[in-house]
């Protein structure tokens, strides 16, 4: 009988034993090699009390949102759908989603030019843009399905009903097109409904595609501008750096960005003029007067280390939430492009207030708010500009004319003057700029083209 007690005492000190080796492994884990601003213990406390289900289901809804949805009336005019002030945005992209997965699952899928695009605006349509192409990978992950899609990449969708809803789904590698059934819970008069209502709206301007209008050689024929003298209030903007950032709250800093790891970690102030934080496998450095946080994983990683984007973008999310939820819980993010590198992933996000883009006017170029490099394993780099979006109330709202005819054209005719290869602007949009040092964000055309932003002043209507 007491031996068996002795055993069994015996089996128990082991299993803890174990356990506690684990946990010590996962703790140097953590410190030296993960790269992520949480450790071992505290991966293991979040995902007793929230299900990878429930984390995989936040992070679809926070990011997997087209940058706009637009209404073609069939001659060539489109109407903007916003996100504020109903429910016509989530709905429509409700639908779209099921088409997609419909899409995935097709036998029916037939692969057309990509000048039939076009051809396709000729109808009344609903049509739904990302920001840049998004692998094809990573939307099944968004959209929760098993199916491959037969498309590399997915940039802009567009339903159009009629007897059956016909689904154009344009990527990188060409366009394609599937007859699909109507959802039994959306029916063609539904549509119609949301875009009496849309159409009605005062603050939705009429916009022009670009081939009805041909005023130069340098824009693609689907781009939206606006052709009418229309002049449009914008409220004056302040882009705030947080105050732990700005203070040089080093303490308050470190217990956001390494939370329990901090203690393995060197602090020092560089002559720079910015706030390093370094272990043995990570370095970051904060730049209060820029309002910028960079890191950057300081051991090696491997081709075989990328894995899957979804993997990545996973990794991405727990770090850019992490400071999020610290330092700018409030700020609207929308993931504007991914891009795969050699050894790993880049996933770049910008601010959005209501439906306006911000992007960093860093002297030279513009640049994205976000960009956060990540493999299967961990995140290894990142810039983020840490902003707060405020109303300032202090400042003056200021008319701007947003007809792209009366200035835009000639300055985009000018910018392709300075560049050997000229351009060609693959989108046009209403934004803001940000500058390196806090204070107004300025209203402006953000102009993309094949690799590049450019920002273009609007002129003030009562110029």
């Amino acid at each position: 009988m007491k031996k068996g007690i002795l055993e069994r005492t015996k089996t128990f000190i082991l299993i803890f034993l174990v356990l506690t080796s684990l946990i010590q492994v996962g703790i140097l884990w953590g410190y030296e090699s993960h790269g992520l601003p949480f450790n071992f213990i505290q991966i293991l406390l979040a995902n007793s009390a929230k299900k990878q289900e429930d984390i995989d289901e936040e992070m679809r809804k926070a990011f997997f949102t087209p940058f706009r949805i637009l209404i073609y009336d069939g001659n060539y005019e489109a109407y903007p759908v916003l996100s504020t002030g109903s429910n016509h945005f989530y709905d429509l992209w409700n639908e779209a989603q099921y088409y997609l997965k419909e899409v995935a699952y097709s036998d029916n899928l037939e692969r057309m030019e990509v000048g039939e695009w076009e051809n396709a605006l000729d109808n009344e349509c609903y049509i739904f843009e990302f920001k840049n192409p998004l692998q094809a990978e990573l939307v099944k992950w968004f959209l929760n399905i098993s199916e491959d899609f037969e498309m590399d990449s997915i940039y802009k969708i567009a339903l159009v009903p009629g007897s059956l809803n016909t689904v154009y789904v344009l990527g990188k590698s060409g366009l394609y097109k599937a007859e699909v059934p109507f959802n039994i819970d959306f029916k063609a008069s539904r549509y119609k409904k949301i875009y009496t209502a849309v159409k009605k709206k005062e603050t939705n301007e009429a916009y022009s595609l670009f081939m009805d209008v041909r005023l130069n050689n340098y824009i693609k024929n689907d781009v939206l501008v606006q052709i009418n003298n229309t002049a449009r209030i914008y409220a004056p903007v302040s882009a705030m750096i947080p105050d732990q950032i700005k203070n040089e709250k080093t303490v308050l800093l470190s217990e956001i960005l390494l939370g329990a790891d901090r203690n393995s970690y060197n602090i020092t102030h560089s002559a720079g003029g910015y706030i390093v934080f370094q272990n043995r496998s990570n370095i970051y450095r904060i730049y209060p007067k820029e309002g910028r946080i960079d890191y950057r994983y300081t051991r090696k990683y491997y081709e075989d280390e990328r894995g899957s984007v979804s993997s990545a973008f996973k990794n991405a999310y727990g770090f850019l939430t992490n400071i999020r939820n610290e330092l700018i819980k409030n700020e609207q993010l929308f993931l504007s492009e991914v891009k795969q590198n050699l050894y790993s992933y880049s996933f770049i996000f910008n601010y959005k207030l209501d439906e306006y883009p911000f992007y960093f006017n860093n002297v030279s170029n513009y640049e994205n708010a976000i960009e956060i490099k990540a493999n299967k394993n961990r995140v290894v780099a990142c810039s983020f500009f840490v902003r707060n979006l405020v109303p300032d109330i202090f400042g003056v709202s200021k008319n701007y004319n947003i007809s792209h005819a009366l200035s835009l054209f000639d300055r985009i005719d000018d910018l392709a003057k300075t560049k050997d290869s000229g351009i060609m602007v693959t989108d046009i949009m209403e934004g803001y700029v940000m500058y390196e040092k806090e204070g107004s964000a300025e209203p402006a055309w953000i102009l993309s083209t094949y690799g590049d932003t450019y920002a273009i002043e609007m002129p003030e209507e009562n110029n």
